[in-house]
C-alpha cells in the first residue's frame, strides 16, 4: 500500500502525515495556534460519490438467463450479415481510403492470414 504524502502549501515542505506545519503556523505565548496552516494531501484527487439507486428492472436483469456462448455466435453473425450488406453498398472512388471489413469479435491488431 503506497504512503500518503502531505505537503505544506507555504514552504512545500513533505512528510507521511498530516496536521499542522510547525515552520509556517504561528502560535502564541502559551504555545497555542494563532494562524494554523494545514497541510494539504500531494496528488489527491477527490471523487464524488454517485450511488445506483436499483429498480426493480435491476433486480429482475440479474436474474435472466445469460445467453449461451451458441446464442452468442448467433447474434454475433446476425450483425456480420448487416454489417457486410452497408459496407457493400458503400461505393468509393480510387482515392478512397477504407480499411477492409472487420467482423464483430475480431481484436483490431490481430493479424490473420
Amino acid at each position: 500500500m503506497a504512503k500518503n504524502s502531505w505537503a505544506c502549501p507555504e514552504c512545500q515542505v513533505e512528510t507521511h502525515f498530516k496536521g499542522l506545519c510547525r515552520n509556517c503556523t504561528e502560535y502564541d505565548t502559551e504555545g497555542q495556534p494563532t494562524k494554523p496552516v494545514q497541510r494539504m494531501r500531494m496528488n489527491y484527487t477527490p471523487t464524488t460519490n454517485n450511488p445506483h439507486t436499483l429498480s426493480k428492472n435491476d433486480f429482475l436483469n440479474a436474474r435472466r438467463r445469460k445467453p449461451t456462448k451458441k446464442q452468442i455466435e448467433a447474434i454475433k453473425e446476425q450483425f456480420n450479415a448487416q454489417s457486410k450488406a452497408i459496407h457493400n453498398e458503400h461505393e468509393c472512388g480510387d482515392d478512397c481510403d477504407h480499411d477492409d471489413f472487420q467482423e464483430v469479435g475480431e481484436s483490431i491488431g490481430s493479424e490473420e492470414e
